[in-house]
């Protein structure tokens, strides 16, 4: 029994190593201006060799980027969130701010990815005399 555990050990070690997340994504966008909706989704893929998969992730959103620099996210932490879903998640943190840029990063069983970013539009209540 000792010697699956440590084989199976072994692979899992193999697997984070060879993990790549890539295609970073906010509303199907790469770094996008200009988002218009209080809970952006995200999006990301992951590649590697032999039998890569996800099993968890993690999503960080900060206002600044030395923040995640550091693993700490001051807009929101998703926790770790046992699935294999990479498509569509709905932001779930604080209030974001109009007009304002934002960094993120996902983890994938214990991978980290490289730093993604978007930036908000007008996210407050209509303007009553707005004309267009």
């Amino acid at each position: 029994m000792r010697g699956a555990r440590i084989q199976i050990f072994a692979h899992f070690a193999y697997m984070k190593k060879g993990m790549q997340i890539y295609d970073l994504k906010t509303e199907g966008m790469k770094s996008p201006l200009g988002i218009d909706t209080a809970r952006p989704r995200f999006s990301w893929k992951i590649r590697g060799d032999n039998a890569v998969f996800q099993s968890w992730y993690r999503i960080l959103v900060a206002s600044e980027q030395a923040l995640l620099m550091r693993g700490k996210a001051d807009m929101w932490d998703s926790g770790k969130i046992l699935s294999d879903e990479t498509l569509g998640i709905a932001y779930g943190g604080e209030p974001l701010s109009g007009f304002t840029c934002y960094y993120w990063k996902v983890e994938v069983n214990g991978v980290p990815s490289e730093t993604g970013a978007f930036e908000t539009a007008y996210l407050d209540k209509p303007m009553p005399h707005a004309c267009w």
